[in-house]
């Protein structure tokens, strides 16, 4: 096992960057927690007892945390500074919402970003990892927290296919909130988004802990909280890598315990799907293609003990991997829980007064590869009815048929889409009980390899019904 090292302060560079509010709000909600997490890991590396950059507080650089519009010529500079004065740790993380254009590349938006025109009104992360690769530190880190992330691991490939552009194949370490196909989560009231209030914790803990220790505690505490999972690329050393040089204060806890699966506000909110007949407006675009995803990586979790050895260069690791909801106006949801249904399968809520059957299901990935068309089925018409009709950030497109089958009603729904949701009688008018299947995740089914499965949200209540967005009759 590799003792952890602890980067020099007074020749190390953090830059944070976020966005928490946005002018274009029909499409971009704002993410308040964002606020919160660029102030939080401020306190947690310039703290004066263990913050890596202890006493050297000038030497981490924070955009966004005010407020102000921050646009790409600020942080242009920012970046070209820090990696000029850098000679041990070069780290830089971002928060916010992250979109996807028509060829599948992941931009970090901006408070003046303009989903119509990412490319002049947001940063391109290419853009951005050419600049982190030409700095000259030992060691450098970047951390994103946005729907997509993953993409930055996922485009950088196998050793031997990196080219200009990439993170040079020597002392880099990637760590983000999600994969290349998911969204990440800002739940509702929390102080902090999900990924980062984890990874606070993380450098909260008595011990510190090496970038290898942290992606598996924040890895555990996604999971815990039923969230999708985060994934690290270590090329080199760099997982010995340590954030903190002791137990740092956290914010207070999230209002959530861990164990509580619940639903969440996602980072990514804009795009739209279509068939060949119609074509509707979504919030949660999350098909996941059925191959391709890294395996996880096995890391020890022993603690480490102090180093002044930086990281060494050796070949690269990779690690990898749900669930939205909101309170109906005027209602009151007591329930939520997540089915994955392998087409002409089915299954039923814990209860079993809900009971969800899939007869067919599509989706379509589109991305630099080219398009990835999956599914089975007979209604929906196969694969070659998915059409994606080329919105900003619409890369991602699935639908699904399906019937429904409560104490009191049975029905079926052609077409949902990512994000749409039916809403059911569960019982008698009288008790005014209602249960809204909203479709989450088109992808290969875990449970039965070979075939399409269709993750539900089901969430169910009592009161004034709330308007859903696809019929079943």
């Amino acid at each position: 096992m590799s003792d952890a090292w602890f980067p020099d302060g007074a020749r190390s560079r953090i830059l944070l960057i976020g966005t928490a509010g946005y002018r274009h709000r029909k499409n971009l909600r704002p993410i308040p927690a964002v606020h919160n997490n660029l102030l939080d890991l401020r306190k947690t590396f310039t703290d004066p007892d263990h913050g890596i950059l202890a006493g050297q507080p000038e030497h981490c650089t924070v955009l966004g945390a005010d407020g102000t519009a921050v646009d790409q010529e600020t942080i242009g500079k920012a970046l070209s500074t820090a990696s000029d004065q850098a000679e041990d740790l070069l780290l830089v993380y971002y928060a916010g919402h992250g979109l996807l254009d028509d060829d599948g590349l992941l931009y970090l938006t901006l408070k003046h970003t303009d989903p119509r025109h990412l490319e002049f009104t947001a940063v391109d992360l290419n853009l951005l990892k050419r600049r982190l690769a030409r700095a000259k530190a030992r060691a450098r880190v970047l951390i994103l927290d946005c729907c997509f992330s993953g993409r930055a691991i996922e485009a950088m490939g196998p050793l031997p296919s990196l080219v200009s552009g990439q993170l040079p194949a020597s002392g880099t370490y990637t760590l983000t909130s999600t994969s290349a196909t998911r969204p990440s989560h800002a739940p509702p009231k929390d102080r902090n988004t999900a990924f980062t209030g984890a990874l606070l914790g993380a450098l909260g803990e008595p011990e510190p802990m090496r970038l290898d220790e942290i992606y598996q505690h924040v890895k555990h505490q996604l999971d815990d909280r039923g969230l999708t999972a985060p994934q690290c690329r270590a090329v080199g050393d760099t997982g010995r890598i340590a954030l903190a040089r002791g137990a740092i204060p956290v914010p207070p806890p999230q209002t959530r315990p861990p164990g509580h699966r619940l639903p969440a506000t996602l980072l990514w909110v804009s795009g739209a799907v279509g068939t060949a007949v119609t074509a509707a407006a979504i919030g949660i675009p999350i098909a996941q293609q059925a191959a391709g995803e890294a395996h996880e990586k096995k890391i020890p979790t022993a603690k480490p003990t102090p180093s002044t050895t930086a990281p060494t260069s050796t070949g690269p690791s990779t690690s990898t991997p749900t669930s939205p909801q909101s309170s109906p106006g005027g209602s009151s949801a007591s329930d939520s829980q997540q089915l994955e249904v392998a087409v002409r399968k089915t299954k039923h809520t814990a209860d079993g007064a809900v009971t969800i059957g899939v007869t067919s299901a599509v989706g379509q990935i589109n991305d630099a590869s080219g398009t990835t068309i999956f599914g089975n089925g007979g209604e929906t018409g196969g694969g070659g009815s998915v059409t994606a009709d080329g919105a900003p950030g619409s890369s991602t497109v699935g639908f699904a048929d399906f019937y429904i089958e409560t104490p009191v009603r049975t029905c079926k729904a052609r077409g949902v889409a990512i994000g749409e949701s039916t809403v059911v009688a569960e019982s008698s008018a009288a008790s005014g009980k209602w249960a809204r299947i909203t479709v989450v995740a088109v992808e290969g089914a875990i449970s039965d390899p070979g075939n399409t499965a269709v993750t539900f949200q089901v969430t169910r209540g009592k009161g004034a019904v709330p308007k859903d967005t696809a019929t079943c009759a």
